[in-house]
């Protein structure tokens, strides 16, 4: 169906976004305030942007191909 494609090309925009502005990431169970806040490395950044332009590549190959 299209609205498959047009949550792929979503998930995409949105993980390519995350990965140019995420800045650190939040683990355990502790009060917000509290948790541990760990750095974004290269490696996670890295990770984000290419699930996110896969999906985004899959997304519009599926909505060109309709």
């Amino acid at each position: 169906m299209i609205y498959e494609n047009v949550l792929a090309v979503a998930v995409g925009v949105v993980l390519v976004a995350s990965s140019f502005l995420a800045k650190g990431l939040s683990h355990g169970m502790p009060p917000r305030r509290q948790k541990p806040t760990y750095p974004a490395t290269r490696r996670i950044r890295v990770v984000l942007l290419s699930v996110g332009l896969l999906s985004l590549a899959v997304g519009l190959i599926g909505i060109v191909r309709r």
